[in-house]
């Protein structure tokens, strides 16, 4: 469990610019994705023990600029395309999910 978070977090490291990583501690990491000037979104992982077997605690979308409804179906579809089907494979979600957005 521990492990595989920890060389998850390592991988998903990788794949971030530091300055979007606002936090990354053993328990959350937390990440704002630029993508244009008008869409930039904030990612917060909370992770269960038994990760990654679990889902996710809590993947919080926030954006100042998207609209609720739109962050709202931006979460339901990265729940359902990406976070269930890992999850069932007891695969990490976390890289998965932040490639999605």
């Amino acid at each position: 469990g521990k492990e595989i978070f920890r060389l998850e977090r390592v991988g998903l490291n990788k794949f971030l610019f530091s300055h979007h990583v606002e936090a990354n501690t053993s328990e959350f990491i937390i990440v704002t994705i630029h993508k244009t000037a008008y869409r930039r979104v904030t990612l917060t992982f909370n992770f269960l023990d038994g990760y990654p077997k679990s889902l996710m605690l809590h993947l919080e979308i926030k954006s100042r600029l998207l609209p609720d409804k739109l962050l709202q179906k931006l979460h339901k579809k990265c729940e359902e395309e990406v976070l269930k089907p890992l999850q069932q494979e007891g695969k990490p979600q976390a890289i998965a999910a932040y490639l999605f957005f």
